[in-house]
């Protein structure tokens, strides 16, 4: 049976909610985000949580929609849910997709489209207080440059890292965001979001804890299986 938590938070740290939470649910990767919950305050208040997801690989620019975005709102509304009064931050990385030499018309009509599947998916989730950003709009805040003037590339494992890093801190900064969403492979992986989080604590310190979704599921381990959506209606 499914606990709802929402009544007991006088009465139970953040912390044991938020480990509640993750030992419930089959979508989220359970000992990494466990290990890293277990680094919060027990007085740690999560009012605003941010997930962040690209619009590119190397070499082009995403067609659609992966299904398995889905997981990201789902897990962010359970928490939600339990928590009360949350609000999520999506970031949607257009100004990363720069990064790989990309032409920035496509990259902005591409963003457009990303964005409006996503809010139409998140309308028909009936997801309240979710709030859809691109790059493009955050980066003309003065207080987001001086971020991203402030730390050298020096510090971190590639570019897209050093950008990612400072989209949570600026989160953290102007949103009191404390909590994020990302996802990890089974076992150890290079290029999943705890190389990007760890480049982030390095630079900034402990200011937001992470919580891993399970990432696409795979027939075998060298061709993961990525269903895109066109159109959903998931009323």
């Amino acid at each position: 049976m499914e606990i709802d938590y929402s009544n007991c938070l006088t009465e139970k740290a953040t912390r044991e909610l938020l480990k509640s939470i993750i030992m419930q649910q089959s979508l989220i990767e359970k000992k990494s985000s466990i290990a890293s919950i277990e680094m919060m305050p027990d007085d740690t208040e999560v009012k605003n949580i941010f997930l962040g997801t690209g619009i590119s690989k190397l070499d082009e620019l995403t067609q659609a929609v992966p299904f398995d975005f889905l997981v990201f709102p789902l897990v962010a509304a359970k928490i939600q849910k339990n928590i009360g009064d949350c609000h999520i931050h999506h970031l949607i990385a257009d100004n990363h997709a720069s990064i790989n030499n990309l032409c920035k018309k496509d990259i902005k009509k591409v963003a457009a489209n990303y964005r409006k599947t996503v809010e139409d998916i998140i309308g028909n989730m009936d997801i309240e207080n979710y709030h859809v950003y691109l790059a493009s709009e955050i980066s003309t805040d003065s207080n987001y440059q001086l971020l991203l003037d402030k730390i050298l590339s020096s510090n971190f494992s590639n570019e897209y890292s050093r950008f990612e890093a400072t989209d949570v801190e600026y989160f953290h900064r102007t949103r009191k965001v404390s909590l994020k969403l990302g996802w990890k492979f089974n076992g150890e992986g290079k290029y999943d979001e705890t190389s990007f989080d760890n480049d982030y604590k390095n630079c900034f310190g402990r200011n937001v804890y992470s919580i891993y979704t399970v990432c696409g599921k795979r027939f075998d381990d060298k061709n993961p299986i990525r269903f895109h959506i066109q159109s959903i209606n998931l009323k």
